[in-house]
């Protein structure tokens, strides 16, 4: 059943009608009280928020904790309904530590940018993109998800996923997470609340980011809104210079522009059909030392010759963070033909210049015994 319409309030628990989404209150005092037998459960939530936030700490509102804690009259109500209700808490839960550690967990404190860190998580699929650290199963995600799409925005749910289409999370602190599967992860943040609790600019900003580009949940291909993902540049590495693919190129990877790279600037290069997000990935990959996510990329048939807006390749990249495994792969599988000098980022550094400058020496020794030396 929908659950979107409910007051968040609710703790009605008979045969017709269970309440399952963890985002409204008795649902979610039951998740507190299932990991209530865990000691150190607060240290554990708070390890899971650090991977999503890229090794950033959580905060925590004390004065929030204890004002909860000493008027929550009403959630302290629900916790005693749910005590004597089929179903409803276990025999003999411990309600003061279940709601001692729901108030905990109702106290912490993010920033936006921290937040959109965790949202960009869920929508890689549960791998933090800025670490690579698997943080989520994707069957969790996929849970997650789909309770963000369907109750996420309380009783505005329903007309929220019909008009927008994006799974998010609205909290009356005026925060909203949202996300993009396979492409983004977005916050935001405006205390003005609307009638239903969610924010009012935040609302308003993720209807007029739905409206202007794919990213409601049932836009189809042949949608007439702007598709951000499609738009990339490859690079020839053989003639040293950015090509455009056009659209419907079927082999991007031997398509070459008539304009030197010199002569391209940046709005030239962010067009047509090659994907920003694959770009993004395989570098991402390249920094995070993820040789199989690497692998599947190439075997999935995406060209692993790409720049980014500094022209800097993937082998920049992983001489950079000095993964030697992934220089290996991308020297003598990948860039098979590719002369290394060729590969030159806007300060005309190559890869052995950047593996020199962070110091990693097994980077520089490999690339001499592979007769790879930048010339004086």
């Amino acid at each position: 059943r929908d659950t979107s319409e409910v007051d968040p309030n609710e703790s009605k628990h008979e045969d017709s009608y269970h309440c399952v989404s963890p985002s409204k209150r008795a649902s979610a005092m039951l998740s507190a009280q299932l990991s209530s037998f865990v000691v150190d459960r607060f240290e554990l939530v708070q390890q899971v928020w650090n991977k999503l936030f890229a090794g950033h700490k959580i905060g925590f509102n004390t004065a929030v904790y204890l004002s909860e804690k000493g008027t929550g009259h009403r959630n302290y109500a629900i916790g005693h309904f749910m005590m004597e209700q089929e179903p409803g808490f276990p025999w003999r839960s411990d309600l003061p530590g279940v709601m001692d550690f729901y108030f905990q967990c109702c106290s912490m404190e993010v920033t936006t940018q921290k937040l959109s860190y965790a949202a960009a998580t869920l929508a890689n699929g549960g791998v933090n993109p800025l670490t690579g650290e698997y943080v989520f199963d994707p069957q969790t995600v996929r849970d997650c998800l789909c309770v963000m799409f369907m109750c996420g925005m309380y009783d505005y749910s329903g007309e929220f996923a019909f008009k927008v289409g994006i799974p998010s999370k609205s909290g009356v602190s005026g925060a909203i997470m949202s996300v993009v599967p396979n492409v983004m992860g977005m916050a935001t943040f405006s205390p003005p609340l609307d009638t239903t609790g969610n924010s009012v600019r935040g609302v308003q900003f993720l209807t007029t980011i739905s409206n202007s580009f794919s990213f409601h949940h049932f836009d189809c291909v042949r949608s007439e809104k702007l598709d951000p993902t499609q738009s990339c540049v490859h690079y020839d590495y053989r003639n040293r210079k950015p090509c455009v693919a056009p659209s419907n190129s079927a082999n991007m990877s031997h398509v070459a522009s008539d304009v030197s790279s010199g002569e391209l600037d940046k709005d030239d290069i962010i067009t047509d059909n090659k994907s920003q997000l694959n770009t993004f990935r395989i570098l991402s990959y390249c920094a995070a030392g993820d040789l199989a996510a690497l692998k599947r990329v190439h075997l999935a048939g995406h060209d692993l010759q790409v720049i980014d807006y500094d022209a800097r390749s993937p082998l920049h990249i992983a001489a950079s963070f000095g993964h030697l495994h992934i220089v290996r792969y991308l020297h003598e599988e990948v860039l098979l033909d590719v002369d290394i000098y060729s590969l030159r980022d806007r300060w005309n550094g190559t890869p052995v210049d950047d593996a020199k400058r962070e110091g990693h020496t097994h980077i520089v020794q490999y690339f001499k015994s592979q007769n790879v030396n930048t010339p004086k």
